[in-house]
């Protein structure tokens, strides 16, 4: 079978959602997505420090879908990995590691975010989960704020159903003191706790769409080390080219699988729409019950807002208003039973043990290898987890039985 290469016409948006006018949709292909990507490839307009102390040069095997041409259909190359944070995974054991994963969004470092509400009794009422990059909202703030029903302001009240639509625009905005001007707040009161059970975008400062771009193009670097051993490690190429964060899941597994496709001949991209996304389910979710049912099972239980696995984008927990448990006792999302761990779901951050996260890379077969570069940061160790892990925690009392 042949296939024609051809160009895209625009980067659509994350998840290819309606919220921009076909204006905006064609400003944020250009001076966003095209513009990180350019970034990358040829250091236009201005050159970036590489690792250690080197200066990132030009990339041959990394490709703007919108300039060169390539195969638009093809399926593309999934990554995937839990969203749960691996670092904080790293230094606790379960019943901690779960407190502490919801205790703050600074955190929650996997490209997706939450946040939960409790009752009096500590049980889960609902949550709400999101890997919208905030690059997207800002640009909504930007450029459409005199666009009726599709301004940030709109969002919000459509997106948060407990404020009732009463959200203004006062509350999610600030004035620069400087200049006068009137900026969008990333981290307003609606979207920087992490105990109220609504949340507009990411905002850990490492979940980006431009970091998603970065790291993706910087790992079709092929490295060497001192012997001339071409280097595949995942924890050794972040090391050495310095694109993320080694000890999380999500950095060094995207790096490696793009580094890999780079080494077997290929020129790389992201698919279009580019985002991060909330792409599967472990297998092991069906021992996730609410009244030996699973989950995923209860109707209204798990409720997509934005998009849908294998682009989900936003979804909600809450136990649907009139369902009926076999003994007729309310039931919250603390009443769910984990066969998995044998014990109620008392965090959010449970589920995110069996969240697959998600990019998809497209490739251009056949392509000339670039050389493989010296590794000059051979000495540097692994990146430490911080200081954000030692803050205080707020735990819900174990309960290793059902309510």
């Amino acid at each position: 079978m042949s296939f024609r290469a051809e160009t895209l016409p625009l980067h659509s948006p994350p998840g290819n959602l309606d919220d921009l006018t076909d204006a905006n949709k064609k400003l944020w292909s250009e001076d966003r997505i095209s513009a990180w990507m350019n970034q990358e490839i040829n250091q236009i307009p201005y050159p970036v420090p590489g690792p250690c102390g080197t200066e990132r040069g030009k990339l041959s095997q990394f490709f703007d879908g919108t300039v060169t041409p390539f195969e638009t259909g093809q399926q593309g190359v999934a990554v995937t990995w839990k969203a749960f944070p691996g670092i904080v995974k790293s230094k606790f054991g379960d019943d901690v590691r779960w407190a502490v994963a919801d205790y703050s969004r600074m955190v929650q470092d996997e490209y997706c975010e939450w946040s939960v509400s409790r009752d009096r009794d500590n049980k889960i009422l609902n949550a709400t989960f999101t890997c919208e990059g905030p690059e997207y909202w800002q640009f909504i703030a930007d450029f459409q704020d005199d666009v009726k029903g599709h301004t940030i302001t709109d969002l919000y009240n459509k997106l948060m159903p407990q404020a009732r639509g009463t959200i203004k625009k006062s509350e999610i905005y600030l004035k620069d003191e400087n200049t006068g001007q009137i900026v969008y707040n990333p981290c307003n009161e609606y979207n920087i706790r992490s105990d109220t059970g609504y949340i507009a975008h990411l905002i850990q400062p490492a979940n980006t769409l431009g970091a998603e771009v970065d790291i993706s193009a910087q790992a079709t670097v092929r490295r060497i080390d001192k012997n001339g051993n071409l280097i595949t490690d995942p924890a050794k190429l972040i090391n050495c080219s310095k694109y993320g964060q080694p000890l999380r899941n999500s950095d060094p597994t995207i790096g490696s699988v793009i580094n890999n496709a780079a080494n077997g001949g290929n020129s790389v991209s992201l698919k279009d729409p580019i985002a991060l996304y909330m792409q599967s389910w472990d297998p092991l979710i069906k021992n996730v019950t609410l009244d030996d049912v699973p989950i995923l099972k209860v109707p209204g239980l798990i409720t997509w807002v934005r998009g849908a696995m294998p682009q989900g984008l936003r979804f909600t927990i809450q136990v649907p208003i009139g369902y009926r448990p076999p003994d007729g006792t309310p039931r919250t999302v603390s009443d769910i039973w984990d066969g998995n761990t044998n014990q109620n779901i008392l965090y959010a951050s449970q589920l995110m043990d069996y969240l697959n996260m998600s990019v998809s890379a497209v490739v251009i077969g056949n392509f000339p290898l670039a050389d493989a570069e010296r590794c000059p940061c051979e000495l540097v160790k692994e990146t430490p987890a911080g200081d954000l892990l030692d803050a205080p925690v707020q735990r819900v009392p174990y309960r290793k039985h059902r309510y």
